[in-house]
């Protein structure tokens, strides 16, 4: 995991930066933290990389907020904790969706509670597969996509119970697909990867959806296909 901890106070910054380093070593996670005293040289320092970033609100040059407006349009899934002495500021959190808001004088007891909160949201992520598309980057969960297809260059993932009915992006179905077949996806056809849960019904032809859907099926590889399907419908 790769933390990014902000403060202008270098007394305040070798503090964090030891909290933060306690609370992995006795949690067994492999990090990397790299500490700035200066908001500019985060920015610089390819804010895209990082899960989890710690900004003080009150700094010289640019403000907490005004950093994490910056890193969000870089970085749309990062974990934002703002470190204040005062409450001034918080509303403002809500602006680029901060994770959590800590005072200062009481962050002995708050940090870890923070910090437990914040593994469950990347381990939450982490078993999420990440889309990147024209207007961000979006993390799907594999149980909520129903199939995906490819059209050239461009793969669509068509999912349920999201904000949209699909998303799509440039890439290739083979990558998908190594990242996905282990989680219950089928390539069933050179343009189409199907969640498996999603089947309703499948022949030597076609596959149809619990949604109605119908998709072609290889007919060079129908039977070894039917016997994956069949197989993983034994396991369930």
């Amino acid at each position: 995991m790769k933390f990014a901890i902000c403060d202008d106070s270098p007394q305040q910054l070798i503090a964090l930066e030891k909290i933060l380093k306690e609370y992995l070593a006795q949690h067994d996670i492999i990090f990397q933290i790299d500490t700035f005293d200066n908001p500019n040289a985060l920015l610089e320092c390819h804010p895209q990389d990082y899960d989890a970033a710690i900004l003080d609100v009150y700094m010289p040059d640019k403000n907490g907020i005004e950093v994490g407006k910056q890193i969000r349009k870089e970085n749309p899934s990062i974990i934002l904790i703002y470190i204040s002495e005062r409450l001034e500021f918080a509303p403002q959190g809500y602006e680029v969706s901060a994770f959590r808001y800590l005072m200062k004088d009481s962050l002995e007891k708050s940090f870890a509670p923070c910090m437990d909160a914040v593994l469950k949201m990347l381990h939450k992520k982490s078993a999420a597969y990440p889309i990147k598309t024209d207007m961000g980057l979006y993390w799907i969960s594999p149980e909520h996509i129903i199939y995906v297809e490819s059209n050239k260059r461009v793969v669509t993932f068509y999912v349920q119970d999201e904000e949209r009915e699909y998303y799509s992006c440039y890439g290739k179905l083979s990558d998908v697909e190594e990242k996905l077949s282990p989680v219950g996806f089928l390539r069933i056809h050179k343009s189409f990867l199907v969640n498996m849960e999603f089947i309703q019904y499948m022949n030597n032809s076609h596959v149809t959806l619990k949604n109605h859907i119908e998709l072609s099926l290889s007919k060079q590889n129908s039977n070894e296909l039917l016997r994956t399907y069949c197989l993983w419908r034994g396991k369930l």
